[in-house]
């Protein structure tokens, strides 16, 4: 009797794990004699056989993603000045909007590889799949932006490299040259990276709440979506709601990015104390 109500328990739990009708699983398992102990093994062995292409596929595309985010897509982008050479084994830090975009496209592409063989169809993503995708390319883009603005005022970012730029090339024609000097400028025109979660979640002046907000929405909103595909082996349809919210704590973040500094104020080199020339 305990290897029938195991046999029965065991079938409902493959049942949902594949999208099947849990009562024909279960049916099948009360069907079979008490004394048969394949039909567990024969079960899995399906159930096997259904999800191994889709978890290779998702995986897969899973990795990659992954990989194009700690290899190369990740990192902000660094104005290199040619007169200012960077540090030696220099490591840009990692982009929170870059990790958005990154890990939404993950999401996406390895859903659809994982309902691609399950469903047999190519037409699986949803409305809210796309709209998602748009709020948070528009965001990227707008992020992108910002970060590669004209200088528009003496104390923006811009400004303030332009005027590191302009220290270091000091220093570094001074007789004889003024390391020190020299090695603040260069951390700030190159800002290394610090870990991953350090560069996602500060600015010049520390943890930013709306980077914080952002990171976690994104998260969590990405695992229930995971979620849904293979509980339901659909990609959800995200609600008016969902989108709204979605498209705040993306809007919270730029609107704190465009005012917040990657950058510390420079001084003046003109204010600069000169070292004098060797006779």
């Amino acid at each position: 009797m305990a290897r029938r109500v195991a046999d029965v328990g065991l079938a409902l739990l493959l049942g949902l794990l594949v999208g099947r009708p849990s009562g024909a699983w279960a049916q099948g398992a009360a069907a079979a004699p008490s004394s048969t102990v394949t039909a567990p093994s024969a079960v899995t062995a399906v159930v096997n056989a259904d999800l191994k292409l889709p978890v290779i596929l998702a995986a897969l595309v899973g990795g990659l993603f992954i990989l194009a985010f700690f290899r190369r897509f990740g990192r902000d982008s660094v104005t290199v000045y040619p007169d200012v050479p960077q540090p030696k084994g220099y490591v840009a830090p990692y982009s929170l909007s870059r990790f958005q975009l990154l890990w939404w496209s993950g999401v996406v592409t390895a859903s659809y590889t994982w309902l691609l063989p399950i469903t047999g169809s190519m037409d699986t993503i949803s409305t809210g799949a796309m709209a998602l995708m748009g709020i948070v390319g528009g965001t990227s883009v707008l992020s992108a932006t910002q970060d590669n603005r004209p200088s528009t005022g003496p104390k923006d970012d811009a400004a303030d490299r332009d005027k590191h730029r302009a220290n270091y090339l000091a220093a570094a024609a001074a007789t004889p040259p003024d390391t020190a000097a020299m090695a603040l400028s260069l951390a700030e025109l190159y800002p290394t990276s610090k870990g991953v979660l350090h560069d996602l979640l500060t600015d010049v002046h520390g943890y930013n709440i709306a980077r914080f907000q952002l990171l976690m929405w994104t998260l969590v909103l990405g695992v229930s979506f995971l979620y849904e595909v293979v509980h339901d082996h659909a990609m959800p349809e995200l609600s008016t709601n969902l989108l709204a919210l979605t498209g705040i704590s993306n809007g919270t973040y730029f609107g704190f990015k465009m005012q917040e500094k990657q950058v510390t104020p420079a001084a003046d080199p003109a204010t600069n104390p000169t070292t004098p020339a060797a006779t």
